[in-house]
């Protein structure tokens, strides 16, 4: 008969590599992951979010300064005025902050931001396709 101790080693033996791969793949998506132009930037966000959730529920921990860097970064590429806007601003930022802030440029696009105005078009007129929100 097999004892509690040894039934409990094998069994931490066995799950303990598939948790340390599991960790690496959720790492991997975490640096694969890039907004692109042909998807909604918040749907791309809530993707980014489940991405920092999987890190946290793996037992890993990012500062939140680093997590609002990474999404700035992660950006697409037609954001690039805004990119450079936030990586400059001297006040630190929260991801909710930061969150809220993207919502509100999509949502309000005549109120946009003069860094900002450039994302789908000319800097003088209004974007030929307008930004979609979901």
């Amino acid at each position: 008969m097999v004892n509690a101790k040894a039934l409990w080693e094998s069994l931490e033996r066995k799950y303990k590599t598939k948790d340390a791969g599991s960790k690496k793949f959720v790492v991997g998506k975490f640096f694969d992951f890039k907004m692109v132009d042909s998807k909604t930037v918040i749907s791309q966000v809530q993707e980014f979010q489940l991405i920092l959730h999987d890190i946290h529920v793996e037992g890993m921990v990012l500062g939140e300064s680093f997590q609002v860097a990474a999404l700035i970064e992660k950006l697409p590429p037609t954001w690039k005025d805004l990119k450079n806007y936030l990586k400059h601003k001297r006040k630190e930022m929260k991801l909710k902050d930061l969150i809220v802030r993207l919502r509100r440029i999509i949502a309000n696009p005549r109120r946009r931001p003069t860094y900002c105005r450039c994302i789908l078009g000319d800097c003088r007129q209004e974007p030929s396709a307008p930004l979609r929100d979901e």
